[in-house]
């Protein structure tokens, strides 16, 4: 029964020692490392270590195969006794004899040849490291590329026995190496047909190409072993894969066989003949049988076969027409491509460079334009402005046949900071047609607000794929004050239905401050949109017409308004009032920032007059950040503001001076403390003179301290507050110190300042 089913499969079948040989445990390797990290399936890629090896064999050519009699003198000499089952290595002259070193350096083969086979020595070693699974996926593939150069009966027969093998790392290189030859070789499929039961997945395909170099009669033999019933699964699969691909051949018969419910295929087999009819018929009916045949049986009611033909050929050759096309297309792309690069050298100069962008910009291919404009943008990356010529260049890409390099150059325009960009902008943008274009437009049109772009603008918010951002173009317009008069009336309409079909932030925004009482109860609703975002718009838009009240009751329950809601309260005329209503809706951590944001806004607009009663109420919260502070008494002692105009009676200037000075010092802004107490116009003698002390020692004007400040006491007192805050400050104070009072310490002042000194040495050395 076995010589049958050996003699059904022609000669092939040694596929049950194929499936024995693929489950079994590796060989030790005699030679190597260790036999445990031999013997463990090596992957098809190999490791990093192993790439490396490999781009050794790879990124070379023959010129290491070259013979070298100096260098294989030495290396003959210097070479260990070869491994058991090896021939000794080649003399020097001979094609081993130059092997690159990554090969020389390989781990010894599996064993000895075939008894009886007398093999060329250089062949006998690529097969070793050929066979040898420990050797990188890539040098093996690297060993049967130089087996299958050779063409000699010697190399046929190691690549017969490596498709043989059963050895999915031997199929793998030398069907990747056949299919690389363009050579004419010796036929070989009966080693490919035994090969199919062994080869991985991904090999399956190359394998079919290569069978489809063998004749009509390759498919005729893979047909027989898929159709099979006699032969296990793993026999068949690769040959029902293989089946669909095999080029010349009708695979659908076939495979339609192997789904005829009489035959009751195993499931395997009938999921992988459906895999196959999808990939050779472009079908998507997945693995139901019944699925195909039906699709099958409908099939055979279509035009005749010689129909079919014919217009299948008509179809391969405007194909090949656009193939051709094509690459003449990119073979002048190269060449330009390849001129341009060089023509634009760094050692061109300003305006020469300009000139060859500006030829490339004009260019008639739009790969070489859009080139030129990636040059146009290094230019700005390195700061380098580019002339009017090459500006106004780009400026007529904006008008280019291709949609992308239109965009690009809007992009590249705005970059530039091209003037009149925004009006050009609104003069193309009615006949865009594309619409990622149009959408770039827009965004840089709201970025470049602009009279004159109204019109275009609210022309795209009837267009569902724009309406989103142009909505938002016109807010930012609305909120530049360059809206036309009337322009709620016009716009209304085309907003309303905008949120009608799908509500988006900022048509939601543009409803509330283009609408009536009607229009804002809906976006009054839309604050309880399970859509952040569309929440964020309603409350942006009420905040906008003015509606205030329904998005501050919502602030602390909705997190996502918060910050809408802060600046809505400090949207109103500056007041203690305000600051309180702030103060009832203090932030959570993440919230701190729009928090302090809005308070500034507000604090800074006050009256001088309330300033400090103000700080008063602030100046313990422990979300206020310093800045916001400073701010406000920066704002009450700001002469001529008017905030100012009441003036400030002296003892309340005194004191908003001392506490900025006291957070400029605090934040270690010596120089912005004494500034402000030069120019404060308050007396520094009495309260603020610690403060002004202070900041001349901070400042190093340490005369200046020592008239505000006699004393060594004084002095050392703060060096022990800066030693922890300001290490570096405090190490040239404690020297100055030294210096100054040597002579009139008191010994407590000395064991003072000799634990300051001993506490920044320990800072020092921990530093």
């Amino acid at each position: 029964m076995e010589v049958d089913r050996t003699q059904r499969l022609l000669e092939k079948p040694r596929v049950a020692e194929t499936e024995r040989r693929r489950h079994a445990k590796p060989e030790p390797v005699e030679g190597s490392e260790g036999s445990e990290e031999v013997s463990r399936a090596p992957s098809l890629r190999g490791t990093a270590r192993d790439r490396g090896l490999a781009v050794l064999l790879l990124m070379f050519g023959s010129a290491w195969w070259a013979p070298d009699p100096a260098l294989a003198d030495a290396r003959a000499s210097a070479a260990p006794p070869p491994a058991a089952g090896m021939p000794a290595r080649a003399a020097p002259g001979d094609a081993a004899a130059t092997m690159p070193q990554a090969i020389d350096d390989l781990p010894a083969p599996i064993g000895p040849p075939r008894p009886g086979a007398e093999i060329d020595p250089d062949l006998q070693w690529l097969r070793s490291i050929l066979q040898n699974a420990a050797n990188p996926q890539e040098v093996r593939v690297g060993a049967a590329q130089r087996i299958v150069s050779r063409g000699s009966s010697d190399s046929r027969r190691i690549i017969d026995e490596a498709l043989r093998s059963a050895d999915p790392g031997q199929i793998d290189a030398v069907t990747s190496a056949l299919d690389e030859e363009a050579r004419q070789r010796p036929p070989m499929l009966d080693a490919l047909l035994v090969a199919l039961a062994s080869a991985p997945r991904e090999v399956q395909p190359r394998i079919a190409r290569l069978l489809s170099r063998e004749g009509e009669t390759a498919g005729e033999r893979v047909a027989q072993i898929a159709l099979d019933a006699s032969l296990s699964s793993p026999e068949r699969l690769g040959a029902i894969v293989v089946l669909g691909q095999i080029r010349g051949r009708d695979p659908v018969p076939d495979l339609m066989t192997l789904l005829d419910e009489k035959r009751r295929e195993p499931p395997e087999i009938v999921r992988e003949a459906c895999d196959s009819l999808e990939r050779s018929t472009g079908q998507r009916l997945g693995s139901s049988p019944d699925a195909w045949r039906q699709w099958w049986a409908a099939r055979r009611t279509a035009p005749s076969q010689e129909l079919l033909v014919a217009a299948l050929r008509e179809q391969l050759a405007q194909l090949q027409k656009q193939l051709d096309a094509e690459a003449e297309r990119s073979s002048k792309l190269t060449a330009r491509l390849r001129q341009s690069f060089i023509d634009l050298l760094p050692a061109l100069g300003p305006a020469e460079r300009a000139e060859r962008l500006g030829a490339m910009i004009d260019d008639e291919l739009p790969e070489v334009r859009n080139l030129g404009l990636g040059q146009v943008e290094r230019l700005l990356r390195n700061g380098e402005r580019p002339t009017e010529s090459l500006s106004a260049r780009v400026m007529d890409r904006l008008t280019d046949r291709v949609p992308s390099i239109r965009s690009r150059a809007v992009r590249l325009l705005d970059d530039m900071a091209a003037p009149r960009l925004e009006e050009r902008l609104a003069e193309i943008l009615p006949a865009e047609s594309d619409p990622g274009v149009a959408e770039t437009m827009l965004r840089v049109m709201a970025l470049r607000p602009a009279e004159a772009s109204w019109g275009p603008i609210e022309a795209r918010l009837g267009e569902p794929a724009l309406a989103e951002v142009a909505a938002m173009a016109l807010n930012r317009l609305v909120d530049a004050g360059l809206a036309p008069n009337g322009w709620e009336a016009d716009a209304i309409d085309r907003v309303r239905e905008g949120v009608k079909l799908r509500p988006t932030p900022e048509l939601v925004r543009l409803l509330a401050v283009a609408g009536g009482d009607p229009e804002r109860e809906i976006v009054v609703r839309l604050l309880s949109d399970q859509d952040e975002s569309i929440r964020v718009g309603a409350a942006e838009g009420l905040r906008r017409s003015g509606r205030r009240r329904a998005v501050i009751e919502r602030a602390a329950a909705d997190p996502a308004i918060y910050a809408v809601a802060m600046q809505a309260i400090a949207d109103q005329p500056a007041s203690a009032a305000v600051v309180a209503s702030m103060l009832e809706h203090p932030p959570k951590a993440e919230q701190a920032a729009d928090w302090n944001a809005a308070m500034q806004r507000v604090i800074t607009a006050l009256p001088a007059k309330e300033c400090l009663a103000v700080d008063d109420r602030i100046r313990e919260l422990p979300y206020l950040e310093p800045r916001v502070r400073e701010a406000g008494l920066r704002t009450g002692l700001a002469p001529g503001s008017a905030a100012n105009g009441s003036g400030l009676d002296a003892a309340t200037r005194q004191e908003m001076v001392g506490r900025l000075a006291d957070l400029l010092l605090d934040g270690g802004d010596g120089a912005g403390a004494l500034r402000l107490l030069r120019e404060s116009g308050v007396d520094t003698n009495g309260s603020l003179k610690p403060r002004h002390f202070r900041a001349a020692v901070l400042e190093g004007e340490y005369e200046l301290a020592a008239t505000l400040e006699a004393s060594a006491s004084a002095w050392i007192s703060l060096l022990e507050s800066m030693a922890t805050l300001s290490p570096r400050d405090a190490r040239s104070l404690a020297d100055e110190i030294s210096l100054r009072f040597a002579s009139t310490m008191t010994e407590p002042e000395k064991a003072r300042l000799a634990a300051v000194e001993r506490t920044l040495g320990g800072t020092a050395a921990s530093g």
